[in-house]
């Protein structure tokens, strides 16, 4: 498993709660001025604010480690996962199951 994933796994158990009538899902920023993805953990409870927590930035900038991230990241928790930053050609080549 890469370490990215590694980490990203064990910040998503510390705050996965399973709560009753609250959203959770994955948001991945493409930085293209730091040259690196950001993974942020948004938390949304019924009748109050949305919450992101930052969980890891993955330096090596190219989409097949990207997409090797996002794989093992699923493989454990299926949440939603939005992207931000990226081409539609790039979200689907990343959401593709190849």
């Amino acid at each position: 498993m890469n370490a990215d994933a590694r980490v990203i796994l064990q910040r998503i158990q510390r705050y996965f709660k399973k709560i009753p009538n609250t959203y959770y899902a994955i948001n991945i920023v493409d930085d293209r001025f730091d040259d690196c993805y950001n993974f942020f953990f948004i938390v949304h409870k019924k009748n109050s604010r949305p919450h992101s927590i930052p969980l890891r930035r993955v330096t090596p900038y190219d989409l097949e480690s990207l997409k090797e991230v996002v794989r093992e990241v699923r493989k454990v928790y299926q949440l939603t996962i939005k992207y931000t930053g990226f081409t539609t050609e790039q979200i689907r080549w990343l959401q593709s199951p190849k």
